[in-house]
């Protein structure tokens, strides 16, 4: 097997919205077989998802359009690196084509999901017909000497069975919602939610950065060599830390006690309670705003997110990262440690 990337570019703004917005849709897809947790970047496609638990074999290929207008020769064209994809020697498991407008007329039902996802047997007749005959012309256009009607009828039936069109009109901040089951990320508003999403929007783009027009793989674990790639974890513990930072800094602090920390304040007054949560807020504060070294607090968030997946009490979570000498800050404290974990199983589990 061999792939060699030669479609690799760099957008336009309203493009780079659309591009995180289906790295959010592809990690927020429920009732798949395998959870997505690589993301590549700029690679097979705009946004191809890979699990990775599954030896790298259930793979996601996703193009994003985030054209006001979308005809049916727009939607033929644009599906060319999908198809292309599907022709090469990687077995993608499906195709998602994430745009911001379909016509109604186009469709022989509406569907009133938030986020639509539509089989090309949603599509009328006359559509479809469209649609095939504007990718034809794109291929042929590409490949002069190549007919598109040399192709199997079982390859093209293929490929548009597994392939699915999804509309995307959703506020930013439903897609940050939806990415993770943090019980207090409903209380954040709109402004911080988009932040967020403008956030992970940065981190992509700076990735396309990393240039691998005409590098070749032999099997798509590779990829990872090129360091285009974001992964699930990482997307999360952004989230979570945003999170956490909203809880820190409320106005009324000292009333601001996860749930799972409150055994570390038993038997202390009033005073003393305020005066120990004041001070684990300032530590934690310090290390969030580490301008210096904020790798190592996201490193450090992500290991506990991980260690928190399966266990749930906060001194053997504590443990588990001394006895696997994770890097934590140098701001932090064993008390303030607890705290963070506190607040991470509280955000994560206490619904």
């Amino acid at each position: 097997m061999s792939y060699t990337f030669n479609r690799t570019e760099t957008n336009v703004e309203s493009g780079e919205e659309y591009e995180t917005r289906t790295m959010l849709y592809l990690m927020n897809l429920e009732n798949i077989e395998n959870q997505l947790d690589v993301f590549l970047i700029d690679s097979f496609n705009d946004i191809t998802g890979v699990c990775t638990r599954a030896n790298w074999e259930f793979i996601i290929d996703a193009q994003s359009k985030g054209k006001k207008s979308f005809y049916p020769s727009d939607i033929g064209k644009s599906l060319i690196t999908l198809f292309l994809n599907h022709l090469s020697d990687i077995s993608f498991s499906s195709y998602f084509l994430i745009c911001k407008n379909v016509s109604d007329n186009y469709l022989k039902a509406v569907s009133l999901d938030e986020i639509p996802c539509y089989k090309f047997s949603d599509f009328k007749d006359d559509v479809i017909k469209k649609i095939k005959t504007a990718l034809s012309k794109e291929y042929e256009r590409i490949f002069t000497n190549n007919s598109f009607n040399s192709i199997s009828e079982e390859c093209l039936e293929n490929f548009f069975t597994n392939t699915f069109i999804v509309v995307d009109v959703s506020n930013k901040e439903n897609h940050i919602k939806n990415s993770l089951p943090i019980s207090k990320i409903d209380l954040m508003d709109s402004d911080k939610l988009i932040k967020i999403f403008d956030e992970i929007t940065d981190k992509r783009v700076s990735l396309k950065k990393i240039n691998i027009e005409k590098k070749t793989i032999h099997h798509i674990s590779e990829c990872l060599d090129y360091k285009k790639v974001i992964e699930r974890k990482t997307i999360e513990s952004l989230i979570i830390s945003r999170v956490v930072g909203y809880d820190i800094f409320k106005s009324d602090m000292d009333m601001n006690v996860p749930i799972y920390f409150s055994v570390y304040l038993d038997g202390l007054d009033m005073e003393e309670r305020r005066d120990k949560i004041l001070t684990v807020n300032s530590e934690v504060s310090k290390t969030y705003f580490d301008v210096n070294n904020p790798e190592v607090f996201f490193e450090f968030l992500n290991e506990v997110i991980c260690i928190v997946e399966n266990e749930k009490n906060v001194d053997k979570v504590y443990t588990i990262l001394i006895k696997n000498k994770i890097n934590i800050p140098k701001t932090l404290t064993e008390l303030s440690v607890k705290y963070m974990i506190s607040m991470i199983l509280g955000g994560l589990y206490d619904n």
